[in-house]
């Protein structure tokens, strides 16, 4: 259990760091000129909440086969939960709507600062677990 709190502790810090690069809202991200790129293309300069956990996962563990053999989708899968239980969301609320759903909603109506605030939120979430 403790690997996999740090696992998404890692991600999470790691998404939170591009968010503080650079944020955006309805696209997953953008690159300098403004237009909407992949999450993981490498001219992307601001991120959404949901880019910046792809990116982040892309990051940490897409060039290692750690992804597969070690079920990072679950430790991404966490970090949605408290992100959306950072929100103020209750399990009931993602199991009907589901955690890309409210965080896209939330992310887009939100500022870079608050985004970040709710990393730090699930941040300490996240520590509390281990």
């Amino acid at each position: 259990m403790e690997d996999e709190t740090r696992t998404v502790t890692a991600l999470l810090q790691k998404a939170r760091d591009r968010i503080s690069e650079g944020f955006t809202a309805h696209t997953f991200a953008r690159n300098a000129e403004g237009d909407c790129v992949d999450a993981a293309a490498e001219d992307a300069t601001c991120w959404c909440t949901l880019g910046a956990l792809e990116r982040a996962a892309c990051d940490l563990f897409c060039r290692t086969s750690w992804w597969l053999e070690r079920g990072a989708g679950k430790a991404h899968k966490e970090a949605l939960a408290l992100l959306c239980t950072a929100w103020g969301y209750t399990k009931e609320d993602c199991a009907q709507q589901g955690y890309t759903v409210l965080l896209a909603d939330k992310n887009d109506a939100a500022t870079q600062q608050v985004v970040l605030a709710i990393f730090d939120r699930a941040l300490k979430l996240s520590s509390a677990q281990d």
